[in-house]
């Protein structure tokens, strides 16, 4: 899929940027999505909803614009009062890109809300430019508000100019437990 309106969503759009929904995917393959003029590369999730992803892959996803230029793979974006929920287990980001120079996280997008990761691998995602010149912030994961909770997982290859594995803003709190960073690589 692909998509040029504002808002984003490549592959699949959950909640509007103030609508609220429950998604659930379970054995699903989000794989070679574009959002050119918004976030979430392969899936972007409203401001109030929950998503969970489960046994499923997210893989050769883009996002990238002046505009908006979040989550190579997955945008989620959290502004409840009541905070949101972001599960993802037993799955693999892979190969995402955020783009545009300045982007953050392109294998997911984190803003707000809690999330919780468990047993699953972000390998080879970038936060980079189309010539896959670092250019932004948290290769696999970019966390810029709310709670994030990360155990028995495994973060390979993945490339960004600050963080690339993950890279966290003062407003949130991340935590790692059980989990690898491998391979550093270079940022020239």
């Amino acid at each position: 899929g692909a998509v040029d309106i504002s808002y984003g969503g490549g592959g699949v759009t959950c909640g509007a940027t103030s609508g609220v929904g429950t998604l659930t995917l379970n054995g699903v393959t989000v794989d070679n999505n574009t959002a050119t003029q918004g976030p979430g590369g392969g899936i972007a999730s409203g401001a109030c909803g929950n998503l969970t992803i489960v046994n499923s892959t997210i893989s050769n996803n883009t996002a990238g614009s002046a505009i908006a230029k979040t989550g190579g793979g997955v945008d989620y974006l959290s502004q409840c009062a009541g905070g949101s929920q972001l599960h993802i287990s037993n799955s693999t980001f892979s190969g995402n890109r955020a783009t545009y120079t300045g982007d953050a996280g392109g294998g997911l997008h984190i803003s707000g809300g809690t999330a919780t990761i468990q047993r699953s691998h972000f390998v080879n995602n970038r936060a980079a430019n189309a010539s896959l010149t670092a250019t932004g912030l948290g290769g696999a994961i970019a966390h810029l508000g709310g709670t994030l909770n990360v155990s028995f997982s495994r973060f390979v290859g993945n490339v960004g100019t600050n963080g690339s594995g993950i890279w966290q803003t003062n407003g949130g709190a991340t935590t790692a437990d059980d989990s690898s960073v491998g391979v550093s690589i270079p940022i020239g």
